[in-house]
């Protein structure tokens, strides 16, 4: 029987090289370090150079979840053929400053081999990924991610 991940989404477009993904529902820690682990996988097994990932209904991060995400999951990102992470943010103002702060320390660690931005919307994060394809259709949203 296979594990799946429900409050985590994504479509991938194999020919942009380009990984679509979101969260579902609000999500604790232990969901995000797990959904977000799932995704780096995806992204090193299809050789994902470009990520548009929603956090719209993420809940704040915790000072721990922070600290995992500039420490472990950066350096995993870092070994794969990543070059853009897109990230649109919820509409809460709160969420700005850590995702700015968590975006400067990866780049002192780990420098800009990958290029970090935040957005408002998903059409913002898509033409920044993909500015020379304004019609561009991101692939259509999966169920969710399946543990094998």
């Amino acid at each position: 029987m296979k594990n799946e991940l429900d409050y985590l989404l994504y479509g991938l477009d194999s020919s942009k090289k380009l990984l679509y993904s979101k969260w579902a529902m609000p999500i604790g820690s232990q969901q995000y370090k797990n959904g977000l682990q799932q995704l780096a996988q995806l992204i090193h097994n299809n050789e994902i150079q470009l990520w548009i990932h929603e956090s719209r209904r993420m809940n704040e991060l915790s000072m721990e979840d922070q600290k995992w995400t500039t420490e472990v999951l950066a350096l995993v990102l870092t070994q794969t053929n990543l070059k853009h992470i897109a990230i649109v943010r919820p509409a809460d103002i709160s969420h700005t400053a850590p995702g700015n702060s968590l975006r400067e320390k990866a780049y002192r660690i780990y420098g800009k081999n990958v290029g970090i931005e935040f957005f408002d919307t998903t059409e913002e994060a898509k033409a920044w990924i993909l500015p020379h394809l304004q019609h561009y259709k991101l692939p259509a949203l999966s169920t969710p991610v399946s543990l094998d």
